[in-house]
């Protein structure tokens, strides 16, 4: 009997995002480009940055309290593992240096499990043709690659979402005025 397959995860590179989230807000804009909620496989992990993007976005900080209070207020926080596992993840923070190669490697996992559901997909129509012509089971197949190669999920990295361009701009500026008015 075979082994049973398992999707591609990285489940210490989702904890290390979060981790670097909860602990240093600046990594989001290391990261928001690249991931989205869909993109962690662990259901506990969607619910965490899904609440740590909703208070960045409005402009609040995503602490680990703030996090399980808005986890709390939504009936989730047990479904995002609890106040124990948030705080676990925040004592595990590392370096934020990292953290959007982290997030290459989320983003990667996620396509290719997006890549498995269309593999599957096609496979049993090939083994469950209900009467279609093997040139329309080729051209649905071609269809629903072509359909994945042209999803955002395959083109996520080149989106920016305008915080994090703004904010990492405005970093810029602050930092050659620095250095400008040091110079003088």
């Amino acid at each position: 009997m075979s082994e049973p397959r398992l999707p591609p995860y990285s489940i210490e590179s989702e904890q290390a995002i979060l981790a670097c989230l909860l602990i240093d807000n600046g990594s989001w804009h290391h990261v928001s480009d690249l991931i989205a909620e869909a993109y962690f496989y662990r259901e506990e992990h969607r619910y965490i940055y899904r609440h740590i993007r909703q208070l960045l976005e409005q402009g609040r900080p995503a602490t680990t309290l703030a996090v399980a209070n808005a986890l709390d207020v939504m009936g989730e926080i047990d479904k995002a593992g609890g106040i124990d596992y948030l705080h676990e993840l925040a004592g595990e923070a590392t370096s934020a240096d990292g953290v959007r190669g982290l997030a290459e490697t989320v983003a990667d996992k996620y396509m290719l499990r997006q890549l498995l559901t269309v593999a599957d997909e096609i496979a049993a129509d090939a083994l469950n043709p209900h009467g279609r012509h093997p040139d329309d089971l080729l051209a649905a197949a071609e269809t629903k690659i072509a359909d994945l190669a042209a999803s955002e999920c395959w083109h996520q990295s080149d989106l920016c979402h305008i915080n994090p361009l703004l904010c990492r701009e405005l970093e810029r500026m602050m930092d050659q005025r620095d250095r400008d008015s040091e110079s003088n």
